[in-house]
């Protein structure tokens, strides 16, 4: 996209390209301000640049969201020139972007398809410790069982019971935590509650539990 855009933020030409973006004709874009055609995230910014680049500065190559008519949005790459006249006065500045849409999509489904691949590695790597931790218990219950079933003597069977109780709310407590891991997958920043913690007492807690 070529457009030619004059100091007070006025587009004087755009070329066709350009216009088919925006979803109008080059006659309407035609003294249209940029500011008009940007959304309100983009516009502090927008006016920010222009006054860097009427004022001599340079800008380098960046990055601004454009919005067509059928409020569509598009993510493009631009850079501007200025067009000095004879007293070597900035006269107009000379925009050149393009659409970079569908880059910036092909890049978030990249990051998507990773963090999808790096929370399978992880389910897997979880299951595989989950499986091992809730077999330890599952053993020593069994073999105490066999060994209540052998037994006569009153209380040799309840201290196999107490063991046997123990070793049940140490399931109990491992299918907690992960019925909590499952919910917490679903958690999004805005549903949680934050609250200072002690982490000293956090740690005591867990190094006691474990």
């Amino acid at each position: 996209t070529v457009a030619i855009i004059t100091l007070n933020h006025t587009i004087e030409e755009i070329n066709y390209r350009g216009a088919e973006v925006l979803g109008k004709s080059q006659e309407e874009i035609a003294g249209q301000k940029v500011i008009d055609l940007l959304p309100e995230t983009e516009k502090a910014d927008s006016r920010a640049k222009f006054e860097q680049l009427i004022s001599g500065e340079q800008v380098p190559i960046y990055e601004r969201i454009l919005q067509n008519v059928d409020g569509t949005e598009y993510r493009i790459e631009i850079n501007f020139a200025p067009v000095y006249d004879e007293q070597n006065q900035i006269q107009e500045l000379l925009s050149i972007s393009r659409d970079i849409s569908y880059r910036k999509l092909a890049e978030e489904r990249r990051i998507q398809l990773q963090v999808a691949q790096q929370q399978h590695t992880m389910l897997n790597r979880f299951i595989t410790n989950a499986t091992h931790d809730l077999m330890t218990p599952l053993t020593i219950i069994k073999t105490h069982l066999y060994i209540l079933g052998k037994v006569k003597e009153e209380s040799k069977r309840q201290d196999k019971l107490l063991q046997i109780n123990e070793q049940v709310a140490r399931l109990q407590e491992m299918i907690e935590d992960i019925m909590l891991l499952n919910k917490l997958d679903y958690l999004t920043p805005d549903s949680l509650a934050l609250q200072p913690v002690n982490l000293n007492h956090f740690l005591e807690g867990t190094v006691r539990k474990h």
